[in-house]
């Protein structure tokens, strides 16, 4: 097998990792000829891909205005299926940094600041769907369905979301949702730094910082 031999596997070894992929839809065969070539997943990929470096090209001034005038560390997230994928990380001159993700990770929408207003501020159906499609992620975090659903009502009645030492001792986040012009979620980016500087009124302050940089770039496209 012509593949087995480019990539050094053995050829059952190889054959197992295409059915695999098949399965996901990122290869497929060829009846021909039996051979793979690349399946319409991929081009799924590809699109969500470009799309989330034009969101994060977008948002790249914001984020490095807001850990200017801040000083604290600035992520932007993205959803992708059940989870919140960190896109992008500013950082800003305070000594002590909250490093609390690194670019690509994920977490399960409800856990930490920025995938909690990306679930919280989706329509209602959506939010039952996502929640209880969570349950056993949760259990990861220490949480459960009841709880990240009580986060959910305190998230919409105060209209951000704050991540107090939830998932990271002696640091806190608040977070608002960017919308597209449909008032889709695209997008949530988040304000993280130690417990101490988030308290406030400058946690309020922060805030409209974030929303006056919000506005300049809302909405999103689609």
């Amino acid at each position: 097998m012509e593949i087995a031999k480019e990539v050094g596997l053995h050829a059952a070894t190889t054959n197992r990792l295409l059915v695999a992929l098949a399965s996901e839809g990122l290869v497929e065969q060829v009846k021909e000829n039996r051979r793979y070539r690349l399946g319409p997943e991929i081009h799924g990929l590809n699109l969500k891909a470009t799309r989330s470096l034009s969101i994060e090209r977008q948002l790249r001034p914001a984020m490095r205005r807001l850990a200017e005038e801040t000083q604290d560390t600035i992520f932007l997230m993205i959803r992708s299926g059940f989870t919140g994928v960190c896109i992008g990380r500013d950082q800003g001159s305070y000594p002590v940094r909250a490093m609390t993700l690194d670019l690509g990770d994920r977490r399960p929408l409800g856990v930490g600041s920025g995938s909690l207003a990306l679930l919280a501020f989706s329509q209602d159906f959506e939010v039952d769907e996502l929640v209880h499609a969570n349950a056993e992620a949760y259990r990861q975090f220490n949480a459960d369905t009841g709880e990240i659903l009580a986060l959910v009502e305190r998230t919409r009645r105060d209209g951000y979301a704050l991540n107090d030492e939830r998932t990271v001792r002696h640091v806190s986040s608040v977070a608002l949702p960017i919308y597209s012009g449909s008032r889709r979620v695209v997008a949530a980016i988040t304000v993280s730094s130690l417990t101490e500087r988030m308290a406030l009124p400058r946690r309020a302050e922060i805030l409209a910082r974030m929303e006056r940089e919000i506005a300049l770039v809302s909405p999103l496209p689609d």
